[in-house]
């Protein structure tokens, strides 16, 4: 994938198409101020410019992109932080007229294609909420696996030999893939299920939409938004239990960490698994808990012989936790 300049779609409408396609990764520009200070940390592809009206350009293109609906990109001032946080990490940024806007740091690459991706990167390859140490060979099961981010940002460790991602919901699959597709380097380690999980195996209906799929699930939408235009979609889930006992045989002498991310259902897929006694043998947890839930998980993992302790986030009602069994790493 080259730079922006070095791939520019030839005509007017591909060229303005695919413009659109990335601002709509930015889900907070509207106006001058945000393009020049995406310009002033230098997180700007090459080839874009602004003229003295504020409209977006590109070199060769007579006409200017046409701007977006104000109601899709109203900003806030989280989207001014991240902006700096990520310009400040020396994060990169390519353009392709066949994948669209890509960002990259610390060797992970994501396509900023929907609402609240941008946000998902800040959070996952630049303030590392899932960083941990891993001292010996190493196999991750990625429980809500969103748009494959997790997933890569884990494979790019050395010590990691494998991950397996699950994640039910299609849409978001197919996004997840895409950006494996981007990140040939590690993404071979990466086995991708269209499956959710939860405490045993069965189908249901869970309400869905694309701006959302970070914070979806069984247990219904993680934030407060209107239901309108959410849609209800089949999926199927597999029992925790007989995923964990597959991944274990798959790789008996790895060990095994769990990142966990499903809005809600970590309230019974945490038990069931904690009903297996191997669970202490050489594992790990990463688990992002939803509405409140943490205090109750936190003692459940205690009980069982876990070190844990929890972090709160800027989120209200969701915490990060960090578990390990009590056999050396």
């Amino acid at each position: 994938m080259g730079r922006f300049s070095k791939a520019m779609p030839r005509r007017i409408s591909d060229a303005a198409t695919n413009a659109q396609r990335y601002l709509r990764g930015w889900c907070y520009i509207r106006d001058t101020f945000w393009l020049e200070c995406m310009i002033r940390h230098h997180i700007w592809p090459a080839g874009f410019t602004v003229d003295k009206h504020g409209q977006l350009r590109l070199p060769g293109v007579e006409t200017p992109v046409p701007r977006l609906h104000a109601e899709r990109v109203v900003p806030t001032l989280p989207s001014r932080a991240i902006l700096e946080r990520i310009g400040q990490h020396g994060a990169t940024f390519d353009f392709d007229p066949v994948t669209g806007p890509v960002v990259t740091a610390n060797g992970v690459s994501l396509l900023l294609d929907g609402h609240g991706v941008l946000e998902t990167f800040d959070e996952v390859v630049i303030r590392e909420f899932y960083r941990t140490t891993l001292r010996r060979p190493t196999v991750v099961w990625d429980i809500g696996m969103n748009v494959g981010l997790a997933s890569l940002y884990f494979a790019a460790n050395s010590n990691v030999e494998a991950v397996y991602g699950y994640e039910p919901f299609k849409q978001t699959f197919d996004s997840a893939v895409a950006n494996f597709r981007i990140n040939r380097e590690i993404a071979g380690k990466i086995v991708p299920r269209n499956m959710g999980i939860s405490s045993k195996s069965y189908s249901t209906t869970a309400l869905y939409h694309i701006d959302y799929s970070a914070a979806l699930g069984v247990e219904g939408v993680a934030v407060d938004v209107n239901l309108a235009d959410f849609e209800s979609q089949t999926i199927e889930l597999l029992s925790a239990v007989d995923v964990y006992n597959d991944i274990r045989a798959r790789h008996p002498d790895a060990a095994l960490l769990i990142k966990m991310d499903c809005e809600g259902s970590e309230r019974s897929i945490i038990p069931a698994l904690l009903s297996l006694d191997s669970l202490r043998d050489r594992v790990q947890l990463n688990i992002e808990t939803h509405f409140d839930c943490h205090t109750e998980i936190l003692a459940q993992l205690e009980a069982h012989g876990f070190k844990a302790f929890g972090l709160a986030t800027e989120y209200p009602g969701v915490w990060l936790l960090h578990a390990v069994s009590n056999v050396e790493w």
